[in-house]
């Protein structure tokens, strides 16, 4: 009887021990510098994602791109903003400008103004398989500039410069 009573003062004494707590303060602190990582690197991916089914041509870029409007022209429509806007099966070879397209960027209102600049601030960037051929490419263009904006860009692959 001696030896259950010396185990259970043993087995007491194990299970009045104190639990072991967390310093929740350290840990915050690192959930906290995890968030502003994430949050600060979230915003550095590409700003024209381009569909999956389109191959953007390459070629070396000096500046990053700016955030802007996009058109994007696939192998058979024209989207603006990720928006279906125009078939290319229905151009017709002489028209310079593609009309919805034109009045769809000025019914829009997408279009930025500053009056203290003394150039064009509107600007877009084009983002175009690199099967679309270029009299197709040149007409998108020529609507956009018709519809107002000055500055077009047209998005390409990054390509590492080599000397």
């Amino acid at each position: 009887m001696k030896q259950s009573t010396r185990r259970m003062r043993r087995m007491s004494k194990y299970t009045t021990r104190k639990a072991v707590s967390l310093n929740m303060v350290s840990l915050m602190d690192v959930f906290t510098i995890l968030v502003f990582f994430l949050l600060v690197n979230s915003s550095t991916s590409q700003v024209a994602q381009p569909p999956k089914d389109m191959q953007l041509p390459t070629s070396y870029v000096q500046t990053p791109p700016a955030e802007t409007i996009v058109v994007t022209v696939t192998r058979d429509t024209v989207l603006v903003q990720g928006k279906p806007v125009y078939s290319l099966a229905d151009l017709e070879p002489d028209d310079d400008i593609i009309t919805p397209l034109k009045s769809y960027l000025l019914a829009s209102g997408m279009r930025k103004t500053d009056i203290s600049d003394s150039y064009n601030v509107n600007a877009l960037t084009v983002l175009a398989d690199e099967s679309v051929p270029y009299a197709i490419l040149k007409k998108v263009m020529s609507s956009c500039a018709a519809s107002g904006y000055g500055r077009i860009s047209l998005a390409v692959m990054n390509q590492p410069y080599q000397d």
